[in-house]
């Protein structure tokens, strides 16, 4: 994936010099974490910007990030975290020293770290860095009707717009597909597993945020997925089994003008 030189315009902001950094080591761009789940549906809040960095690449990268003295590194927020001291201690978080701008953190990812390479990942193009509104850019998983609400299309007709923030003209912005998100994320829990005493529930809370969301637990988008995670499926199928879904609240208004509540428990079919 060849990325060009760094435009001599780029604008005085801390996403954009990130970016220069990037594109004059030839690095492609990368959203993982929340970054990448907003374009998935995923109703996340996002409170930094992630970045997933080629092992080989990383050091470098990281060198020139600190020698811009544009940014200063900083302690990662365990809140967000989750407490996951994987994260805590090897995912480096950067604060932009000029920039009152919200979200003003970035995270470097190494592939190591996300258990995902870049050059092996099926990846989706995206139009900017955030998006005001969560959406599903994945055709694949829009299939029933709960999900395909939340397509750009049905979006931008109901008047939700879509509006990708921190746009950058020609510099092409990508995503991990939602089955590369799920290897990744499952490969981590796997990780933590095998690693950790203190078993962290970061990955798996992304994952069951992605069941959620997604209506993974659906037949039909569970039969798309499971077949596209090899060695992982078994995992993502127990995963998904024992997801218990929080029933939707709905509030009715009666003849008589008095509102009643009742919840409504989603059922896969």
């Amino acid at each position: 994936m060849e990325v060009g030189n760094p435009d001599s315009d780029i604008e005085a902001d801390y996403i954009h010099h990130f970016i220069a950094i990037l594109r004059k080591h030839g690095h492609p761009i990368v959203l993982t974490e929340v970054s990448a789940l907003r374009y998935m549906g995923v109703r996340v809040p996002l409170s930094d910007i992630d970045f997933l960095i080629k092992d080989s690449q990383f050091d470098s990268i990281l060198v020139d990030i600190q020698a811009s003295e544009l940014f200063e590194k900083v302690d990662q927020n365990p809140g967000p975290r989750l407490g996951d001291e994987y994260v805590l201690n090897l995912v480096p978080r950067f604060f932009s020293k000029p920039t009152r701008m919200d979200p003003n953190f970035i995270n470097l990812w190494s592939e190591t770290v996300y258990k995902l390479k870049i050059d092996d990942a099926e990846l989706i193009k995206v139009e900017g860095i955030t998006v005001l509104n969560p959406h599903i850019l994945d055709g694949r998983f829009t299939q029933i009707i709960e999900t395909e609400n939340l397509s750009p299309e049905k979006l931008d007709s109901r008047g939700t717009p879509t509006i990708p923030e921190f746009c950058h003209g020609n510099v092409q912005i990508f995503i991990p597909s939602i089955p590369t998100m799920c290897n990744a994320l499952l490969n981590q829990a796997v990780y933590h597993s095998e690693n950790y005493e203190k078993i962290t529930n970061r990955p798996i809370y992304q994952l069951e945020n992605m069941i959620r969301y997604l209506y993974l637990d659906n037949p039909t988008h569970r039969d798309i997925l499971l077949p596209l995670l090899g060695p992982r499926n078994q995992a993502m199928e127990e995963l998904i089994r024992n997801y218990k879904r929080k029933p939707r609240v709905i509030f009715e208004r009666g003849a008589d003008g008095e509102v009643t509540v009742r919840s409504q428990h989603y059922i896969a079919s």
